[in-house]
């Protein structure tokens, strides 16, 4: 399951329903779908979280991580930044995070990460 909604992505998915773009709503809506419960695990093996969401905690205080392990559901982190303009080129572009990849990976495997996802994209 790909979670790793950026903020400016979730916040297209929360105009549509005219909710705010805060924080906290997307909290509420990441651990909405975190605590579907065991019948969402028979389903999903590995969740890939956004940076803000890897984070998170629910309303009781357990990290959304810790929920996701508890269902035996695999918690991963999105570890690259997005795509950038190439320098020297006419336009094209490359993913960004692909030279400090060790640093996300570093301090995110001390708080419960078993898998981590880069995209890597280019293009024009």
């Amino acid at each position: 399951m790909s979670n790793f909604a950026a903020v400016g992505t979730i916040g297209k998915r929360f105009d549509k329903i005219n909710l705010a773009n805060e924080e906290t709503n997307r909290r509420n809506y990441r651990q909405l779908l975190f605590q579907a419960g065991v019948e969402m695990a028979k389903h999903i093996s590995g969740v890939i979280m956004f940076h803000e969401t890897f984070f998170q905690k629910a309303d009781d205080g357990t990290p959304l991580v810790k929920i996701l392990k508890d269902l035996g559901i695999i918690p991963g982190i999105k570890v690259d930044t997005g795509t950038v303009t190439l320098a020297g080129t006419d336009d094209e572009f490359t993913t960004q995070g692909v030279l400090i990849f060790h640093h996300p990976l570093e301090s995110r495997g001390n708080y419960g990460a078993t898998s981590n996802n880069m995209k890597l994209v280019h293009g024009r």
